[in-house]
């Protein structure tokens, strides 16, 4: 336990470390209720294998192509803002490409006016994107791992956005799973609810949005879904 809070710590100086010497700059991006919006934020580079610092609500941005061949390890309460045009790829064959490693944590992603920014997370083993909290606004997401495409111990939230998830066992898990929106697809195993008092609710936005899986599931009793209230599938 000692251990484990000390690697915290080293963890969180080292972050801040890196936040002390970088420029903040204003970021525009778009909301989960699809207003815009401005945010303070620090640019991502290949070197930004550490994200975040406990107890922080901390804004990072995506600009041109960045490529990080390891796994990115985020703290506290991360938005990452994919600017148009813009790409991040995360490639690694550790446990997980992008990795949650504090509890209570949270991930959100938000796009821009266009929603061209993009995000691959990809794992050889592991998830390709594990999370406590995860929130989809938008961006073009593709995730793959060799058990879940994404994983979201606690809740995965999609608003909006063009989300691709592929595993070998699930493509998007989590306790709690609501998909608003966007065009969503799940290979592998499909989606999964995972928790005992778990639910998974399908809906749309827009008439544009999609959702395909290859197998919706919820808890760990049989195929169950649960659709918004005035849509169908």
């Amino acid at each position: 336990m000692k251990k484990n809070k000390l690697f915290l710590i080293l963890l969180a100086l080292l972050a801040f470390g890196q936040m002390a010497w970088a420029q903040q700059t204003n970021v525009n991006y778009i909301d989960a209720y699809g207003e815009p919006q401005t945010a303070s934020a620090y640019l991502i580079t290949s070197a930004s294998t550490t994200l975040g610092m406990h107890g922080y609500d901390i804004f990072y941005y995506v600009e041109g192509n960045v490529e990080i061949n390891s796994q990115v390890t985020y703290i506290s309460n991360i938005n990452l803002i994919l600017c148009d045009g813009a790409s991040l790829t995360v490639n690694t064959t550790d446990q997980n490409a992008i990795n949650c490693s504090a509890d209570n944590s949270t991930l959100t992603i938000y796009g821009q006016t266009n929603g061209t920014g993009q995000l691959t997370a990809t794992a050889t083993s592991g998830s390709g994107i594990y999370t406590e909290y995860f929130t989809i606004n938008g961006g073009v997401i593709n995730a793959s791992g060799s058990s879940n495409g994404i994983y979201a111990n606690k809740t995965l939230v999609i608003n909006r956005g063009t989300v691709t998830a592929n595993g070998n066992d699930w493509g998007m898990r989590g306790n709690v799973v609501t998909i608003n929106g966007g065009n969503v697809t799940a290979n592998g195993g499909g989606i999964w609810s995972s928790g005992m008092t778990s639910t998974l609710t399908i809906g749309y936005t827009n008439s544009s949005d999609r959702i395909y899986s290859t197998k919706y599931q919820s808890g760990y009793t049989g195929n169950m879904m649960k659709v918004k209230s005035g849509q169908y599938m």
